[in-house]
């Protein structure tokens, strides 16, 4: 990452830009500064836990340049509502920023596996089942 990119984020968001020295690289975080997902920090080191970004894919690429249609195929979203997870990094927040129309981003602090997508996007059936039938029966037979 260059010194440009810092200096240039740094300005945006009106923060004074410190010189990083090769020993205390793993203490100072990069700052990824976009004005459409906020503010990101990324831990140069890998010794903290690492952040996640949740991408969802909410608009179709149909009608768009070839260049959009392959970031998300890089991306690896390739149907509406599909969900993926990517480490943070500078390099997947350029992906980002270029189908940014498309997506929906969250930074998690891990990643889900496909099934808890699916069970955190399955719908409330819309009724309980307080008590059923046959046990009620059995209950009072027993009795």
């Amino acid at each position: 990452m260059n010194a440009d990119w810092r200096r240039s984020a740094a300005k945006f968001y009106g923060g004074a830009q410190t010189p990083l020295s090769p020993k205390d690289e793993c203490s100072q975080k990069v700052i990824i500064a976009t004005a459409f997902f906020g503010v990101f920090s990324i831990s140069k080191c890998s010794t903290s836990a690492m952040a996640y970004f949740r991408i969802t894919l909410i608009r179709s690429a149909i009608g768009l340049p070839a260049k959009s249609s392959n970031v998300l195929k890089a991306l690896g979203l390739r149907k509406r509502m599909a969900t993926v997870f990517h480490p943070v990094s500078p390099d997947v927040a350029g992906q980002l920023m270029k189908v940014k129309e498309l997506i929906a981003v969250k930074e998690v602090d891990q990643p889900m596996t496909k099934a808890e997508v699916h069970m955190e996007r399955k719908p409330d059936p819309g009724f309980y089942v307080e008590s059923r039938a046959a046990d009620r029966l059995k209950a009072a037979n027993e009795t």
